[in-house]
């Protein structure tokens, strides 16, 4: 992996890094916000599937349910989950 792939696992793990650490980091859920809004704007493709990686010359656009979809929707649950909890 290069420096310029943005894989959408690496976004997926930052957010439940973040989520986890709410307890330990005062900022950690805005944190989480802030990684999951950068993967909606710059990872999804114009049929709304998640793409699983940007490289600087090409994107793989296969919209893997394994690798992309069922990652996000997870990181998606984990912040919502995070956010009912504190209200």
């Amino acid at each position: 992996m290069t420096a310029h792939t943005l894989p959408m696992s690496n976004a997926v793990r930052e957010c439940d890094t973040f989520v986890e650490m709410t307890d330990l980091m005062p900022n950690a859920k805005a944190m989480a916000s802030r990684v999951l809004r950068w993967a909606i704007k710059n990872l999804p493709g114009p049929k709304g599937f998640f793409y699983f990686q940007r490289h600087r010359v090409h994107t793989n656009k296969i919209p893997y349910m394994r690798r992309a979809q069922r990652w996000m929707l997870c990181a998606l649950k984990l912040l919502s989950l995070q956010n009912a909890g504190k209200q």
